[in-house]
């Protein structure tokens, strides 16, 4: 399997768990269902979008290191991946009730949909893809980026994904 391959198969999972009734619902809790899913490489999440397309979420390849596995294995080779799962989150300029602004509101949205990615990601360490070893999360960040003269709260789940191939 080809990088490529596995990205829009990895794609394609979070596209199926973005349904309400699927049994991992990416978009519970959300303000509305995330609207795009993107495949690209690290950085990608920098391009500019229009803010009608939030939530979204980016399927980020940082790397990849390949070796060959012990021969009991059949001669296949150890494919690790790493991977940027990269929800963004702009609410828009919200309103100023309460103190409470649209950033205020992207903060509380991209905790929520990060918690919802990590659940689905644990719960399924072979990704519903058969020749994944494990994928297992590292780390989580979260940051803010501006766009279009507002806010995007962002997260990074740092995903890495061994597999065995030919």
């Amino acid at each position: 399997m080809d990088n490529l391959a596995f990205g829009l198969k990895l794609k394609n999972l979070f596209k199926k768990n973005n349904e309400s009734a699927s049994s991992y619902d990416l978009s519970s809790g959300m303000y509305k269902r995330v609207e795009y899913i993107k495949f690209g490489v690290q950085g990608s999440h920098k391009t500019p979008v229009p803010n009608i397309i939030y939530p979204m979420i980016y399927l980020e390849l940082k790397d990849k290191t390949e070796e060959f596995a012990t021969a009991c294995q059949g001669g296949k080779k150890l494919i690790t991946l790493n991977y940027d799962i990269v929800p963004v989150v702009n609410y828009g300029f919200g309103f100023a009730e309460n103190t409470t602004t649209g950033r205020d509101i992207s903060d509380f949205y991209i905790v929520t949909l990060t918690d919802n990615i990590e659940n689905l990601l644990r719960d399924k360490p072979q990704l519903s893809i058969t020749s994944v070893n494990v994928s297992e999360i590292g780390s989580t960040e979260y940051d803010i980026m501006e766009s279009n003269d507002t806010w995007n709260s962002i997260s990074k789940i740092n995903l890495t994904v061994e597999l065995l191939t030919r």
